[in-house]
């Protein structure tokens, strides 16, 4: 990393609020729009001409009437926000270090020099900022290039060492299509409106988050610009950070990242061998359901209306689960991937069947990868060895697998051992044995199998918490 370009409004000030606030004062009430607080939002991006025109059609005012309406706007901005300006928490001392480190910097902002003058000069920062390139220096505003494109050039950088922070889609995707990287500020928009970026290296509250603070520390340097360089790819390195892994029994597991906890399969309560785990005390920020037998997802729907946890799984199952009172789902098929607020996560083919509990259609059934700063795994589901595994290390450098290893319904140990070596891990975790009849391995063996071909096989106690 050679160079940071900042987005102003919403990424170093946390002042997006006013602007909307500005924006439905002008359009509605001098202009008599009937526009709601989410359509301002929605259209919030770009310069303030074309946002007019946006929302009033190409013709409605002339050049000069939409300057003078932009500049109205941006008056009542700045006296609204006056007495709220103020860098958001961490980028004070963010701006010292990465200048300390010969690490230059620019604004690319769609706001206009007046603006950008009033956040510089009002918070004392533009010794920091040499290079600034608002509104009035291009033609063509975000999601084009131009904006990133002629910082870096001022800079004299290459755009692909060039790491840009942003708070709106629009804005990443400017940043993409400048063959830049970005963190995003979730200041004003949800991980979820990025899903479909892949230059996003990681979602931030705020500057003392720590992977922003690591980005200008010697000892964490060469991360960021691996990711720089490797633009082949999106691979997120191999982490010495451990993960939290909890089990929970036959194929229910929970994983700690980023503070989330994000539990897989939930299926405790009809497990015997599970009863002393108290479903009502499991915590959930997100559940993956890999398909739709009783055995991966019967807890769901109590543990989601608990803890408001986003429940995640294919198109069918989301379906079935919102026509049976869980609200808060989200589709993902094989081939499609999410940006969380934790990481990212892509669904992978599992060769299995799959339907409902009331015998309803279940779609395919699947597996997850994913990856984040603390590290990234895999988790097939129930499935057959399949060639498809080879795609997995392709998007993600695993540090371990969740397998099943129970055969009969799934996979067993020798094609779990070749699995292992298809997703290129040297750990596995092995789930799906020993809850039914069906299912019951010889586990000694099983760890004896996995290590003459050189990987660790953990077997985890129901209930037992380790790291991985």
């Amino acid at each position: 990393m050679k160079a940071i370009i900042f987005d102003l409004n919403g990424t170093m000030i946390n002042d997006m609020w006013y602007h909307t606030l500005a924006w439905e004062d002008i359009l509605n009430n001098d202009l008599g729009g009937n526009f709601t607080r989410e359509q301002v939002k929605q259209n919030m991006y770009g310069k303030n001409h074309e946002l007019l025109v946006r929302m009033f059609g190409q013709d409605h005012f002339s050049i000069e009437e939409m300057d003078k309406l932009s500049l109205e706007k941006e008056k009542r901005y700045q006296k609204a926000f006056l007495p709220e300006l103020k860098l958001l928490p961490g980028l004070h001392e963010f701006l010292e270090q990465a200048h300390a480190k010969g690490i230059v910097m620019a604004i690319g902002s769609a706001a206009i020099t007046f603006n950008i003058d009033f956040v510089l000069d009002g918070l004392g920062i533009r010794k920091y900022i040499p290079v600034v390139v608002s509104a009035d220096d291009v033609s063509i505003s975000k999601p084009h290039p131009e904006t990133f494109l002629k910082a870096a050039e001022l800079l004299n950088v290459a755009p692909q060492d060039c790491l840009v922070f942003e708070d709106v889609p629009k804005g990443a995707e400017a940043a993409a299509n400048a063959g830049m990287k970005t963190v995003i500020l979730t200041t004003t928009h949800e991980a979820e409106e990025f899903s479909y970026l892949d230059n996003v290296l990681h979602f931030a509250a705020d500057f003392t988050d720590p992977y922003i603070t690591g980005l200008v520390k010697e000892t964490l340097n060469k991360t960021p610009q691996f990711l720089f360089n490797k633009r082949e790819s999106d691979l997120i390195i191999k982490q010495t950070i451990t993960m939290e892994f909890n089990y929970y029994g036959h194929a229910c597991f929970a994983v700690k990242i980023g503070g989330k906890h994000i539990l897989f399969d939930p299926f405790i309560t009809p497990n015997e061998l599970a009863k002393a785990i108290d479903v009502n005390a499991v915590p959930a920020d997100y559940i993956f359901v890999s398909h739709g037998h009783f055995d991966h997802m019967n807890d769901t729907e109590v543990i989601a209306t608990r803890t408001g946890a986003k429940v995640i799984a294919s198109f069918e199952v989301h379906s079935w689960f919102n026509n049976n009172g869980v609200s808060n789902t989200h589709p993902l098929n094989p081939g499609g991937q999410l940006a969380l607020d934790f990481g990212k996560v892509k669904c992978f083919t599992a060769v299995h069947s799959s339907s409902m509990p009331d015998g309803s259609y279940g779609g395919v059934a699947t597996g997850f990868a994913l990856k984040s700063d603390e590290g990234n795994f895999y988790y097939s589901g129930d499935t057959a060895l399949t060639m498809d595994m080879q795609l997995v290390p392709r998007w993600a450098d695993l540090n371990y697998a969740v397998l099943p290893i129970g055969d009969d319904l799934t996979m067993g140990i020798d094609d779990a051992i070749e699995a292992a070596k298809m997703v290129n891990v040297k750990t596995v975790i092995g789930v799906h044995y020993n809850t039914f009849g069906f299912i019951m391995i010889d586990t000694e063996d099983a760890k004896k199998r996995f290590e003459a071909a050189g990987i660790t096989l953990l077997l985890p106690a129901i209930g037992e918490t380790i790291t991985v």
